[in-house]
């Protein structure tokens, strides 16, 4: 690192207003409960290598709790442990179990089928709630799994999913 690069990273790290972002941010993760094991890797990038190695489709449940274990295959936490219990006894007890995303999925079932407001949980931080079941925040409607399955066409014919 040249002697410019590290006088701006120095002024950067120095700066009020870093510190704040900082100190909030730092406190913003202490308020996380349920830690995920993911890292950097994307939710989209390990739910497709997920799929390869599998050789089918993966549910939003089953990338949940494979992000939310450590590498010897205990869940990160208690918190982690029931989520988790709650995927996998939902997925073992339905009998025709889709892969599909939708509103009545295993991961609904263990979080409760309310999505936050501009991100759908187990898909990252690109689809939002209107895109992928189809409503807005006042119409709980849905949308069909051929509509999903249109849609995730679309973005499949954009090309794979993008790696980090």
């Amino acid at each position: 690192m040249n002697k410019d690069h590290w006088a701006s990273f120095v002024d950067y790290r120095l700066n009020s207003r870093t510190k704040e972002i900082a100190k909030k941010n730092k406190d913003n993760r202490k308020k996380q409960t349920v830690p995920h094991t993911g890292g950097s890797k994307s939710i989209a990038r390990k739910k497709d290598e997920m799929e390869k190695e599998l050789g089918r489709k993966v549910s939003r449940g089953e990338v949940w709790v494979a992000t939310h274990k450590h590498a010897n295959g205990e869940f990160v936490n208690d918190g982690a442990r029931e989520i988790g219990e709650k995927i996998q006894a939902y997925e073992s007890n339905t009998s025709s179990l889709s892969h599909d995303i939708s509103i009545d999925d295993s991961l609904a079932h263990a979080f409760g089928s309310e999505e936050h407001c501009g991100r759908v949980r187990g898909m990252g931080l690109g689809p939002c709630p209107s895109h992928v079941f189809g409503y807005t925040r006042n119409s709980r409607t849905g949308i069909s799994s051929t509509t999903y399955r249109e849609l995730e066409n679309q973005v499949s014919d954009q090309g794979s999913v993008p790696k980090n």
